[in-house]
């Protein structure tokens, strides 16, 4: 009864778990970058000595346009816009996004932390000029990838394996992306920076581009009409599935702006962390989130592969993201409201602290890792 007409419910695409690995290692790419201009804003006042007023404001308006960023992508894409460099029938349709915008991802992360000089109004400029390139490469990336994932899997059970394989690319790229992040929280020499750069750019070429023959196999036609965007929205605004994804992308938006500097405010002002202490933190942090990505994964790869579960998953996903907020909003507020404000000095306070910012950690990332 859960079977819809004319997709089968059983099948094949013929790739090995190796080759359906490969593919999964586009996210783990993606995740590298995201992680590395995540904490830029935080770097740049902190380490480089940007004005911080100058940087929150181009940082609020990196974020307005990081939330328009996917829409416009997805439809220049629709409309094949790199057609006449890149044909569709030899490129296929969503290769040429990915192989393009991966080489920009690479090449910005590279020259994130690497500014021309540290000037007034230079620092600034660099770093909203690199942080639009990247979010907009991050966006661009990420929706071909999904979208070439439903073509290229079209079977529900083989899509619910690569799901669970594409969570462990991502952990595995959060960890490659945060290890030089610690570096530089620590320390901003020259020497060190450059380092940071050429490692980053590695790992996303890498990391990337390796999977550039599997994603040539999203060939289909777009069947996009002439039809305006606004106009398009309106259409699709009347469908629930439409609404419901709506709201939940905009509400990872935001709580993603938000979650990088709550984990190096709350380490450094209310634990009281500093140097290579927060990094150390930072990597135990990076770990409960890793251990809870991962189950959420497996439990949710596991209960997708039942056909009848997809249509009950929304529910369940709008339960996680309230209880999210509830537990966000209860865990960082207990030990101030018990222990005080910070920093904590050795002792209960401390201890206690510390606990309830890991129990967070774990629960954030439980409610929010399978749906995300």
């Amino acid at each position: 009864m859960f079977d819809l007409p004319g997709i089968p419910s059983v099948g094949s695409s013929g790739h090995s778990k190796c080759r359906q690995f490969r593919f999964s290692g586009t996210f783990g790419a993606i995740f590298i970058g995201f992680c590395t201009v995540s904490p830029a804003k935080d770097i740049y006042v902190e380490k480089f000595g940007a004005d911080a007023f100058a940087i929150a404001v181009l940082f609020f308006a990196i974020s307005f346009f990081a939330c328009l960023c996917e829409v416009l992508s997805g439809t220049l894409q629709n409309r094949e816009a790199l057609r006449y460099f890149f044909p569709v029938e030899k490129w296929g349709r969503k290769a040429p996004w990915l192989i393009t915008h991966m080489v920009i991802l690479a090449i910005a992360s590279a020259a994130l932390y690497l500014p021309p000089t540290r000037g007034r109004f230079v620092l600034p400029a660099w770093f909203f000029v690199v942080s639009l390139a990247m979010y907009w490469s991050i966006a661009t990336c990420g929706i071909a990838c999904q979208s070439a994932r439903q073509e290229i899997y079209p079977y529900n059970e083989e899509r619910s394996s690569v799901e669970v394989l594409s969570k462990i690319a991502c952990c595995i790229g959060v960890g490659y992306g945060v290890l030089p992040i610690l570096v530089l929280l620590a320390r901003t020499d020259l020497i060190l920076v450059l380092c940071v750069s050429g490692y980053l750019f590695i790992g996303i070429m890498a990391g990337g581009l390796q999977a550039a023959p599997i994603w040539l196999e999203a060939k289909s036609a777009s069947g996009q009409d002439s039809h305006s965007f606004l106009r398009q929205f309106r259409d699709v605004w009347g469908t629930p599935a439409f609404r419901h994804v709506f709201f939940i992308r905009w509400y990872e938006g935001m709580y993603q702006g938000l979650q990088t500097s709550n984990l190096l405010y709350y380490l450094t002002y209310v634990l009281g962390l500093h140097g290579i202490e927060r990094s150390a933190g930072l990597v135990v942090v990076g770990l409960v989130n890793m251990v809870a990505d991962l189950m959420a994964a497996f439990v949710t790869g596991w209960y997708l592969m039942e056909r009848k579960n997809n249509f009950s998953l929304q529910r369940k996903v709008m339960f996680a993201r309230i209880a999210n907020l509830v537990s966000t909003a209860c865990l960082l507020s207990l030990p101030v409201m018990i222990a005080g404000p910070g920093p904590y000095q050795q002792g209960s306070g401390l201890t206690f602290a510390v606990v309830i910012f890991l129990v967070w950690n774990f629960t954030m990332r439980g409610f929010q890792s399978p749906y995300s």
